[in-house]
């Protein structure tokens, strides 16, 4: 097997979503997409996807609401055996945890591959655990080559520069002007391929190794960012941090160190943390944030709606930015819900004078109604990919020049 089908092999190659509720649809779809699933297919209804499964070619993955109105989803779990039994399943419902598991159990007893479920609200934590599970097994991942990570073969990964940063552009809604860039880890290992950030990240969260991971990504973004200032191209950079980072004490003087070996203002830099990770260790944690926001470091609240305690955390942490999370801005087109909360948002962020970031911009009509809104930064696919270090002053040449968006009302630009 070559390394590209070694490392295809890795995730699903083709999905389909079967949910009667477009919101869902487009929240699954994009997060498969999100991980590089080349084929994520989408039916309303059980007829549809009788329909796709009857006329394209073979699924790898199939998540599956059970509570459709004209016909349930158990009916089209129950005609997939026997032709289906290495198709990895994944439930869909808002019914009760009890009823999942009964159903469950029949997905099973047909001889079907049963990964997991998702209850409805999705549960982020829940979608990744799916996804993990079909990776690990049991069935026929189990004849999938695995990345052999150990905690050696990462420690070097780090320190011989296998681990990579590319950077995603982040232009301003009101000019369409490049300010920022998210900086984004891409690990390709020798002999296999791509080994994805939601297997990488965790292990070394889990292994001790996520404070080295993350000084070796911070090097290179400042590195990157003196390269750019040289150029004329004064950005700011934002970059994921794990909970546990956030507990380490030292983490201002390690961050204002390496700013000023480069001559970069810490105020260039922003520590996107989810909704999930702030909550753990509040004293140590406040205790860090502080003196991060101290030393000119925005702090941003990542993934902004998808959690529990959103509102408690904006009042304990000095945030400066929120960033909406990309299943409610992809899903504004024709979710009036969606839309809703995405408004309701910047308003919040507004009023609390917290710059506000939306995420997952990948269509004209998505642009055109984020920036009706209080708004401050677009990212997605629309504006660019993430791409490599190297690649972004041309590409922001080539985006002066030819800019996606412009200004509403120049006047006031």
């Amino acid at each position: 097997m070559t390394t590209a089908q070694g490392a295809a092999s890795r995730l699903p190659q083709r999905v389909l979503v079967v949910d009667d509720d477009p919101f869902t649809r487009d929240v699954v779809k994009r997060r498969l997409e999100r991980l590089g699933i080349p084929a994520v297919l989408t039916a309303g209804s059980v007829e549809e996807a009788r329909v796709c499964l009857a006329t394209t070619a073979r699924m790898d993955l199939i998540f599956c609401d059970l509570g459709m109105p004209d016909e349930d989803g158990v009916t089209l779990l129950r005609g997939l055996a026997p032709d289906y039994a290495d198709c990895g399943i994944v439930l869909i419902s808002a019914i009760s945890e009890k009823l999942l598991r009964v159903v469950g159990k029949l997905v099973s007893a047909h001889g079907l591959w049963l990964l997991g479920t998702l209850s409805k609200p999705l549960s982020t934590r829940d979608f990744d655990q799916v996804m993990t599970a079909w990776r690990q097994g049991p069935g026929p991942v189990a004849s999938r080559p695995q990345a052999e990570l150990s905690v050696n073969r990462l420690r070097t990964a780090i320190r011989d520069g296998e681990i990579q940063v590319h950077v995603q552009p982040q232009c301003a809604l009101d000019t369409g002007a490049l300010v920022g860039v998210e900086a984004l880890s891409r690990w390709t290992l020798p002999g296999y391929g791509p080994v994805f950030p939601d297997l990488f990240i965790p292990f070394a969260t889990t292994h001790g190794l996520i404070n080295a991971l993350t000084e070796h990504v911070l090097n290179q973004v400042l590195d990157a960012l003196a390269a750019w200032r040289e150029q004329g191209l004064q950005l700011t950079a934002s970059i994921n941090i794990a909970a546990s980072t956030l507990h380490r004490v030292d983490l201002p003087d390690v961050v204002l160190d390496a700013c000023a070996r480069r001559g970069i203002n810490p105020n260039q830099l922003v520590f996107e943390l989810t909704e999930a990770d702030v909550v753990h260790d509040l004293t140590r944690s406040l205790d860090v944030a502080s003196r991060l926001y101290l030393a000119g470091v925005t702090l941003a609240l990542d993934d902004y709606g998808t959690g529990q305690a959103t509102l408690s955390q904006l009042r304990q942490f000095p945030f400066g930015e929120i960033k909406l999370d990309r299943s409610f801005v992809a899903a504004m087109r024709g979710d009036a819900e969606a839309r809703t909360i995405v408004e309701s948002s910047c308003r919040l962020a507004r009023s609390l004078d917290l710059r506000c970031v939306a995420e997952g911009i990948e269509d004209d009509e998505t642009l055109r109604l984020v920036r009706a809104l209080d708004c401050d930064l677009a990212q997605g696919y629309l504006i660019a990919r993430p791409m490599p270090i190297s690649e972004l002053l041309n590409w922001s040449r080539q985006h002066q020049a030819h800019p996606v968006f412009g200004a509403t009302n120049p006047s006031t630009c």
